[in-house]
């Protein structure tokens, strides 16, 4: 995913940090989508660097993925509904449909993952997602059942 968006985005500065066992049940090409999602959205909204990480808990029961990039905080008012559908930030590089964040939390909560922002002056933006290793097979499909 990673060497896909540095060929469509040169010269914009994406690194990547992985430690421990990243092994788990997961739908491949749906994590791909999500991550390749939150790493165009830090690229479209965000400055360089964009520093994803991939790591594994130490209680060994999930992998949290984060991707981080610097500039302005995401306000705290826009930070609510940020995985809403057909939602855009207000200072939106290019077009689209406002999908991507929430297409990123529909496949989390496929997979039984959670989603965080954390977004300050200091720090920058980071979107993460906590991927536990239960099997597909047995997460509970509430979000099915909201439907």
């Amino acid at each position: 995913v990673i060497e896909d968006l540095r060929t469509t985005n040169r010269g914009r500065a994406i690194t990547l940090t992985a430690s421990g066992n990243l092994v788990g049940s997961w739908d491949r090409d749906r994590v791909s989508q999500a991550l390749g999602n939150l790493i165009s959205n830090s690229l479209v909204h965000g400055v360089d660097p964009i520093v994803v990480r991939v790591t594994e808990e130490a209680d060994h029961q999930a992998v949290m993925t984060t991707v981080r990039n610097a500039g302005p905080p995401i306000p705290p008012e826009t930070i609510p509904t940020l995985f809403d559908p057909f939602k855009r930030g207000a200072k939106a590089k290019r077009g689209g449909l406002g999908l991507g964040l929430y297409i990123v939390n529909q496949i989390a909560l496929a997979h039984g993952a959670t989603c965080e922002v954390r977004s300050t002056a200091e720090e920058g933006t980071t979107l993460s997602i906590r991927w536990p290793r239960t099997p597909l097979t047995e997460v509970k499909r509430t979000y099915q059942d909201e439907a």
